[in-house]
């Protein structure tokens, strides 16, 4: 066998052996459960808001606020995350809300990367009344973006197969 036989050979069996071991993951965070729950229908108000991240959130710089359907800020503005886990921020809420719809306002920044999304929860006590519509992300890939991607990422391995070429094989040919 020739040197550049042994050295694809070899390149190839590291990426097979690491191969089973790429694990599918998430860019961001994202929210595991929340009490109330999402788009929930209460008999009373609950005592507080909380809501599970899947990773760690920045207390400084993360939070987390109730409003009413007016627009108004009912929470006690103790919001902020949990000291004993980092992926809970909580805010307390009076005990003689209302019934209406109410709207949880998120703004987490995740430790991983200190990147920040917006997110918005609804829940109603009493009954669900007035037109309270939150925006939700869509399970749906775009068209132009899957394309996109698909380009670049051809564009990539042929880029890094061409490098790769050259510096084994070509030049020590020469």
């Amino acid at each position: 066998m020739t040197r550049k036989s042994c050295i694809v050979i070899w390149i190839l069996s590291i990426f097979i052996l690491f191969l089973p071991g790429i694990r599918h993951t998430e860019a961001h965070g994202y929210i595991v459960r929340s009490t109330p729950k999402d788009r929930s229908v209460l008999l009373r108000a609950p005592n507080q808001v909380q809501i599970w991240f899947s990773e760690g959130l920045e207390p400084r710089f993360s939070t987390i606020e109730v409003f009413n359907q007016q627009g108004e800020q009912v929470d006690s503005g103790d919001g902020g995350v949990d000291e004993r886990n980092s992926a809970r921020p909580t805010v307390s809420l009076p005990s003689n809300l209302p019934p209406g719809a109410y709207l949880v306002k998120l703004r987490p920044v995740f430790t991983s990367d200190g990147h920040a999304v917006s997110d918005t929860l609804v829940f109603w006590i009493g009954e669900q009344i007035g037109n309270i519509e939150t925006v939700q992300s869509a399970d749906t890939a775009v068209p132009l973006e899957a394309i996109w991607r698909v380009v670049l990422t051809l564009s990539l391995t042929v880029l890094f197969g061409t490098i790769l070429m050259y510096a084994l094989i070509l030049r020590p040919g020469w």
